[in-house]
């Protein structure tokens, strides 16, 4: 079996395909994260990068206390009529969107005020469309120990721009 170097201690190929290589660092050798040498680890941010994959910020400890815990629809606006939305980017340019149903009112909520991520009726896959397909720009902050549920990190959801409803039907 013939093998090729791929990348120095990286992995090989075989006739078979890629097969990764035991990762031996050597003594003294220091840390690479993504191509960028790292030689002193004291900072949170990196060691959240490490743990983590990625860095999530906090604005505090807590959210704040007018955001809306959903347990079931009825706890969200009810009006699932098509409105218009005017979406102001933060170069000024401004978008049009037309929603309905379960879209509208998802945004309508987040107008109102932020929103818990977690939820039964699973609001985080109606704010993955809003953000890729209309282009609404909600953010969402974790947090830490949730008393209520008993969930150790948790995050709501926030409106990260100016968004506001400019007719009631399309």
């Amino acid at each position: 079996m013939r093998h090729q170097q791929v990348a120095e201690g990286s992995a090989h190929r075989t006739e078979r395909g890629l097969k990764k290589s035991p990762r031996n660092p050597r003594p003294g050798s220091q840390g690479r994260i993504l191509g960028v040498q790292i030689e002193n680890i004291e900072s949170d941010l990196v060691m959240q990068i490490l743990s983590k994959g990625k860095a999530m910020t906090d604005k505090s400890t807590k959210p704040p206390s007018n955001a809306l815990r959903v347990e079931a629809w009825r706890n969200l606006p009810s009006n699932k009529e098509p409105a218009r939305y005017e979406i102001t980017h933060e170069d000024g340019s401004t978008d049009q969107i037309t929603l309905a149903k379960g879209n509208r009112i998802i945004l309508d909520a987040l107008i109102a005020q932020p929103v818990f991520c977690a939820s039964p009726v699973r609001i985080s896959d109606r704010v993955c469309v809003l953000r890729h397909e209309y282009g609404v720009p909600i953010t969402k902050e974790m947090y830490d120990n949730d008393a209520d549920t008993d969930r150790a990190r948790f995050g709501v959801y926030f409106l990260d721009g100016n968004v506001r409803r400019i007719e009631e039907a399309a």
